[in-house]
């Protein structure tokens, strides 16, 4: 397999990735949409089961979980990009392992981008249960966060080669 094929097939698979992760940043930005459509359409929206007790503790379970992504995107970060392909002689093992070191990356990367994504679905509950904007909010400005800062770069995926 050449090296034109393999940078060629590289970026085929990372902007899967891409339009991947645009599409999910997409889906948090219509939460947002959601949260006001509902904010204005029930107006004044006191979420659907406010329970006073229990939502301070869900808030804080739901933070400390989410801080907690931000330590495990960087350890799958890091198990990702760690291993270069092993270099076989036999052509046909080699087309193997490239194939398997491309998903490696695609499902690596839209692992993360779930976990970027379930931030601000915390938030969404917290919204639903409670009725206050302020928890989506944040959580959506803490999953943009972690989208801005794991977003694959090209270069990274390059070095994978």
């Amino acid at each position: 397999m050449s090296t034109d094929n393999t940078r060629k097939d590289l970026l085929v698979a990372y902007s899967i990735t891409v339009f991947i992760g645009a599409s999910l940043i997409c889906s948090v930005l219509v939460y947002a949409i959601v949260v006001e459509l509902i904010k204005k359409k029930f107006a004044p929206f006191s979420g659907y089961a406010p329970l006073p007790d229990v939502i301070s503790i869900l808030r804080y379970v739901m933070l400390g979980i989410s801080a907690a992504y931000y330590f495990l995107i960087r350890y799958i970060y890091k198990v990702i990009f760690s291993q270069k392909p092993i270099a076989i002689v036999n052509k046909l093992n080699a087309v193997v392992v490239k194939i398997m070191s491309y998903s490696k990356l695609i499902v690596g990367t839209v692992i993360v981008y779930a976990l970027c994504e379930s931030v601000a679905i915390f938030g969404l509950i917290l919204f639903l249960i409670q009725g206050r904007s302020f928890d989506f909010y944040l959580s959506m400005i803490i999953s943009l966060s972690y989208f801005a800062i794991f977003f694959p770069r090209y270069s990274r995926w390059e070095s994978c080669l």
